[in-house]
């Protein structure tokens, strides 16, 4: 059996979110350097610590940390839009609801996402749907 590459719960979560897009390199780096420093004595290291911090300072979504912690780092990002959260999933109609930060506008927006099916017959794989207030 081979050994895992990672030391800690900590280790694997930080490699599924640096590979996510969510936050990059130089500010995840930046990020975990203030954890440490903050929490040294009121949190602890765990995950569960770390998860919260994060969550706590906005750097992540709770639905995205449940994600994470499942090591699915894929399809946060599409285009210039960042998915925070599930409004609505649907087997029966081929797409997923999301609420969305537009990076490029700095808004929240409402996302369709289309199943892969339905995006290999009409090519289409995303619809934004509207802004929220």
């Amino acid at each position: 059996m081979m050994a895992s590459p990672y030391h800690s719960s900590i280790d694997a979560f930080l490699a599924s979110l640096s590979r996510s897009g969510l936050i990059d390199q130089p500010q995840l780096v930046s990020v975990v350097a203030d954890f440490y420093s903050e929490t040294r004595h009121a949190y602890g290291n765990s995950l569960t610590s770390l998860v919260s911090w994060l969550i706590e300072r906005r750097y992540l979504t709770e639905w995205q940390v449940t994600k994470l912690r499942q090591n699915k780092y894929k399809g946060f990002v599409l285009d210039s839009f960042v998915l925070l959260d599930v409004l609505e999933t649907d087997p029966s109609v081929n797409f997923k609801r999301y609420l969305a930060r537009d990076t490029r506008r700095n808004t929240l927006v409402s996302i369709k996402v289309f199943a892969p099916e339905k995006r290999s017959v009409e090519g289409i794989v995303y619809e934004i749907e509207g802004d929220f207030a």
